[in-house]
């Protein structure tokens, strides 16, 4: 092993990198969670909000980490097709599914009180106890002498606060008091603060909701402030982010955009576009071993250096970096079963990873054909040749060492279903789906909210806001929060 191949390895090892899906199995009763459950669900109660706001969430049926149950999962498994081999056949599933929820909908799961179909109607989860009409009662009590609805003052304090980072002055606050259009002022105070460093700067507040998104690795870090072994600059992947996010600018650039993003720090921090590349390699490797993706080809920060070197690493297949992609900017997270849609004939299993056991196969048929369009960008394989790019024959150049069949695994693959010949349809159609409408909504609701919808009145204007976010926002983070902070859910009280 040459010494650029061992160090590699040895920072690998460092950073204990990997996807550890879960077995996607339910113990009880033998009976197997099918990726048509959700379908199936909400073909029976269309009109709640919990199939209206998103990918129908694990806790309608199971424990906070599935394959776990809850009340109401257990009492569909209890009473689904009884005395039938198991496991189901599809057709058998989903009749014996949908009889059994309309079985139970005058049963009351959680034992709350409240029936399990009143509970769904209404949005609420018929396995949570804590998770009721009866408990999830308003705050605001007009006979207390509380000021109940949409409040103005209380709307500027919190966006002063969420936004600059700062609670108003009391002569700042006089003056808004006194204003004739105090929600215009509330719009120009938003205004003020987007452009601040504490909302759209370095570690500002843009800046950190892309985290867990990129999961920066400080040793492995390249370029300014460098770490101890530097592959790549993920510096590089949270400017594109931030840029997406900010100034009126369109939120799925994010996964589409063929240019990169310089910052230049200062009150106001600045972005802009650029299109010649900066490769920043480590000492210990050098340089040439790097290279970047062709401008074609790139994807966004699916395609980024970082994402390449650092998620998809030494992967022949990359699942791991198609599973946190997917997950990342379309909140669906495979290894809690979220957006499972089988591809015909999958898993093919082209490297031998035995992803077509029983206890696999569930989440690798949705996966793999995920994963596919993913495969000619190379991480940090240096049998396919250069280091961070795309290349035709990646897998031709593996085979030779992980297995002839590797030849065979196509570029094209399926997302949501659909038929993508490769990444950049892949995150086409990602970017214009529903379900990124709602992850990038989503993302700002629980930063400034505290958490996901929780109420029926709380879905509602969710349900709103991520709508209006691809439609009359035109994918611009900067109106949608306008629009947030002038509703009620956001100036109640």
């Amino acid at each position: 092993m040459d010494k650029r191949r061992e160090w590699l390895f040895y920072v690998c090892a460092t950073l204990s990198c990997g996807l550890v899906l879960s077995l996607c199995w339910s113990p009880v009763r033998g009976v197997k969670a099918k990726p048509s459950a959700p379908e199936v669900f909400c073909g029976v109660y269309g009109d709640s909000l919990l199939c209206k706001n998103g990918h129908i969430s694990c806790q309608v049926c199971h424990a906070e980490t599935p394959p776990g149950m809850n009340p109401f999962g257990q009492q569909v498994a209890a009473q689904l097709l009884v005395g039938t081999k198991r496991p189901l056949s599809h057709d058998d599933f989903v009749a014996g599914l949908k009889d059994v929820l309309l079985k139970i909908g005058a049963q009351d799961a959680d034992g709350d009180g409240v029936s399990n179909m009143d509970e769904i109607k209404a949005g609420y989860l018929p396995g949570d106890k804590n998770h009721t009409p009866a408990q999830q009662t308003s705050a605001c009590d007009p006979s207390k002498g509380m000021q109940c609805g949409y409040v103005p003052e209380n709307a500027f304090k919190k966006v002063s606060q969420d936004f600059c980072g700062q609670q108003v002055s009391f002569e700042e606050l006089e003056a808004f008091r006194k204003k004739e259009d105090q929600r215009a002022a509330i719009k120009d105070k938003l205004a003020s603060c987007l452009d601040t460093p504490f909302w759209n700067g370095k570690d500002g507040v843009v800046w950190s909701l892309a985290n867990q998104k990129i999961r920066p690795a400080k040793y492995a870090k390249s370029g300014a402030d460098s770490g101890a072994f530097p592959i790549a600059d993920y510096y590089e992947d949270y400017n594109i982010f931030v840029y997406s996010q900010i100034d009126d600018h369109d939120a799925r650039l994010v996964l589409t955009a063929q240019f990169f993003v310089d910052r230049k720090d200062g009150t106001p921090t600045t972005y802009s576009i650029r299109q010649k590349e900066t490769v920043v390699g480590s000492d210990l490797i050098g340089n040439g071993g790097f290279a970047m993706v062709q401008n074609e080809k790139r994807a966004g920060l699916a395609t980024s250096p970082w994402t390449l070197a650092m998620i998809t690493m030494f992967s022949v297949i990359p699942r791991g970096t198609a599973a946190q992609i997917y997950r990342s900017y379309l909140g669906l997270d495979i290894a809690k079963q979220e957006g499972l849609f089988p591809a015909r004939n999958e898993p093919a299993d082209y490297d031998d990873k035995g992803v077509r056991e029983a206890a696999c196969r569930q989440c690798h048929e949705t996966l793999d054909a995920l994963a596919y369009p993913f495969t000619r960008y190379n991480g940090l394989n240096f049998e396919a040749g250069k280091l961070t790019t795309y290349i035709d024959d990646r897998m031709k150049l593996l085979s030779k060492l992980e297995g002839p069949r590797l030849e065979l695994v196509p570029e094209a693959g399926y997302i949501f279903g659909k038929r993508v010949k490769n990444l950049v349809e892949w995150t086409q159609v990602a970017v214009n789906s529903d379900q990124f409408a709602k992850a990038a909504v989503m993302d700002y609701w629980k930063l400034l909210m505290g958490g996901k919808p929780a109420f029926p009145k709380e879905n509602a204007a969710f349900d709103t806001l991520w709508r209006d976010f691809r439609g009359k926002h035109k994918y611009s983070i900067e109106r949608m929060l306008h629009a947030f902070v002038q509703m009620e859910v956001y100036g109640a009280y």
